[in-house]
């Protein structure tokens, strides 16, 4: 669409900063963008609510298999190119804007994409490696090495450093910086959708900032069971997306604890347990 209602993301972020810093003005000043959006007048309840509506949105772009066995993604989803609004109820509902570049992904691609989510968010730097390595289709006879390297230098420039790894968009420079060294690339295709990714959890992550909860876990809990139930439909297996991210934040705790979105073990585990009970229900 060229046109799309409510207020742009990144002037509604800068908004609600505005409030946070200076409430007791907030509706004389903002009359206006509040008499054309009601839904704004309550500001405590946007911010409360738009994490979860973003990663909702998240969800069922990246997550959920449409007809064809594909997911359909906004190419490039960054705060300037979606607008929040509101329904009848005043739920929050985002509307993109620019909506010519989208990339598709397959369910096998989808599972690994889950698999490179899964290992940053506990900061597992050899399942990130091995991401890699798989989407730049390298398949040199010196591979594991290879991804031995890589990992070396994802420990260092990204996890090893005091960097806010909950910038993406950095985060996304660093490891392109890294592939390059090793003479890595991905394709126009695999490196769009990453980049689409990171540009939805930076808009999360600033949508978290504002009220302190950068990620709400149970919207993620709840989509699970979708998101599964498609890729088994489409013959993957999900569990295994996410069993070597499990494996390695029950052997290193206090890494996953302090990672990303600061994910505790328990709230891998009940992703996990939760993965496994779908199936189980499947059959």
């Amino acid at each position: 669409m060229d046109m799309a209602h409510g207020i742009q993301m990144n002037k509604l972020v800068d908004i609600l900063k505005d409030y946070k810093a200076n409430p007791t003005e907030f509706a004389t000043k903002y009359a206006k963008e509040i008499e054309k959006n009601p839904w704004l007048k309550d500001p405590e309840k946007v911010m409360k609510e738009l994490p979860s509506t973003l990663l909702k949105t998240f969800d069922e772009q990246f997550l959920f298999l449409k007809e064809g066995g594909k997911t359909l993604m906004h190419g490039d989803p960054h705060t300037g190119n979606f607008f929040i609004t509101a329904d009848e109820n005043g739920k929050l509902i985002p509307e993109f804007i620019d909506t010519g570049n989208c990339v598709a992904r397959t369910s096998g691609q989808v599972k690994q994409d889950i698999s490179f989510f899964s290992n940053y968010l506990v900061g597992n730097s050899k399942g990130i490696a091995k991401y890699f390595i798989d989407q730049c289709a390298y398949t040199g006879a010196d591979k594991q090495a290879k991804i031995w390297e890589l990992a070396a230098d994802i420990e260092k420039n990204i996890f090893g450093k005091k960097q806010q790894i909950t910038k993406f968009g950095d985060v996304q420079g660093s490891l392109m910086a890294i592939l390059k060294k090793h003479g890595l690339s991905m394709s126009p295709e695999n490196a769009t959708a990453m980049k689409a990714q990171m540009q939805f959890f930076s808009a999360i992550s600033e949508a978290g900032k504002l009220s302190g909860k950068s990620l709400d876990i149970t919207t993620l809990m709840k989509d699970i069971p979708q998101a599964i139930w498609g890729m088994v439909k489409n013959g993957e297996n999900p569990l295994v997306a996410i069993k070597e991210a499990v494996k390695f934040a029950f052997h290193n705790q206090q890494r996953a604890v302090g990672t990303a979105y600061q994910f505790t073990m328990s709230d891998v585990s009940k992703m996990a347990e939760n993965s496994q009970k779908v199936l189980n229900e499947i059959g």
